[in-house]
């Protein structure tokens, strides 16, 4: 089992897989490792309650971890060193009006940016970032 934090992402919607290429663009220091939420992983460590939610992101820290929605999101921001500010402002936004706008875009995802079938493979250079 991984030690770093886990993004669990849905691994057939397109907006999903755009945030995933830029997680690996911007995590350098490879704080976060990557795994889809209809993979192994997912189903080992996930209740299927969380991986039915797949309009959620999903970032599991710990055993006792697991974070939703915009919360999941302002603490991948932080592991990746985004600029204080940017978290600042988004953390002083009430938390139902950041889950509204994060559902709002869940709702939309597919529409605007595609599903498709199979989730993507990783190139050989990124493959050891994800767990099956």
């Amino acid at each position: 089992m991984s030690e770093r934090p886990i993004v669990f992402f849905d691994g057939v919607c397109g907006l999903c897989r755009r945030v995933v290429r830029w997680i690996i663009r911007i995590d350098r220091q490879h704080v976060l490792d990557l795994a889809p939420l209809q993979g192994e992983t997912a189903k080992r460590l996930l209740s299927p309650g969380y991986r039915e939610l797949s309009t959620v992101v999903l970032w599991r820290g710990s055993e006792e971890e697991i974070l939703v929605k915009s919360d999941a999101i302002l603490s991948i921001l932080s592991k990746l060193g985004w600029p204080a500010f940017v978290i600042a402002v988004l953390k002083i936004c009430p938390r139902r009006l950041r889950d509204w706008i994060y559902q709002l875009v869940a709702r939309y995802r597919y529409r605007l940016f595609g599903k498709h079938d199979t989730c993507e493979r990783p190139s050989s250079e990124h493959a050891h970032r994800f767990l099956p």
